[in-house]
């Protein structure tokens, strides 16, 4: 477990090195994203690694993960509260928490986060990445589940206060395959979620600081 946190955080200090090394396009791009964020507002957008970033990754054995980018103002005394729901047979069974404040004047600029999951045999293994550092936990694996479906978006999405994202999702059966359910509708949680064997859904929220 120790060595997979260490390889975690080499992976999210790897993918940072992107979003540093931006290039004025890049930088037009940021700037345009901060303006569509109003006060407490945040532009949360899917990050964009190299091909040698994304090799690095997945050589650590990650099996699903999603990186994206943050911008945008908040009030004081509020931060971006992002989540890991894990539910078995539509029942919530597990759940890891973290929260992220913004850097100077409220604002975040770019701020890297990230959801991952490595899969085991019994156990999952759970991280939520962002620029503080990472949060780590494990969910149980149920042994009949034979197929998996990971959806995430390709689109940028603007987060008010008091709203909650559903940014990504791994559904599970014990059938022997499954459909995509599509991710037109972020802000609301797929009804597939609970009617499948099992479910992790990375979710973030804009609220006051716990």
């Amino acid at each position: 477990m120790k060595r997979f946190l260490i390889l975690i955080g080499v992976a999210l200090m790897l993918a940072g090195c992107t979003n540093e090394g931006g290039s004025e396009t890049g930088q037009a791009q940021e700037e345009n994203d901060g303006q569509k964020a109003s006060s407490s507002s945040l532009v949360v957008k899917p990050a964009k690694l190299s091909k040698r970033e994304n090799a690095l990754v997945n050589q650590i054995g990650i099996d699903y993960q999603t990186f994206f980018t943050v911008d945008g103002k908040v009030a004081e005394g509020e931060a971006l509260i992002s989540s890991i729901d894990v539910y078995e047979n539509g029942e919530l069974i597990n759940e890891l928490t973290t929260q992220s404040t913004a850097e100077q004047n409220n604002k975040y600029k770019k701020a890297l986060h990230s959801f991952q999951v490595r899969m085991g045999e019994e156990m999952n293994d759970l991280t939520i990445g962002g620029p503080d550092g990472y949060v780590a936990g494990q969910a149980q694996q149920p042994a009949d589940v034979r197929a998996f479906l990971f959806e995430h978006p390709e689109e940028s999405v603007t987060i008010s206060k008091g709203e909650t994202v559903y940014w990504a999702y791994l559904i599970g059966t014990n059938q022997s395959e499954l459909s995509s359910r599509g991710t037109e509708d972020l802000k609301t949680l797929p009804p597939s979620v609970k009617k499948e064997d099992y479910a992790i859904v990375f979710k973030m929220e804009l609220n006051k600081e716990k």
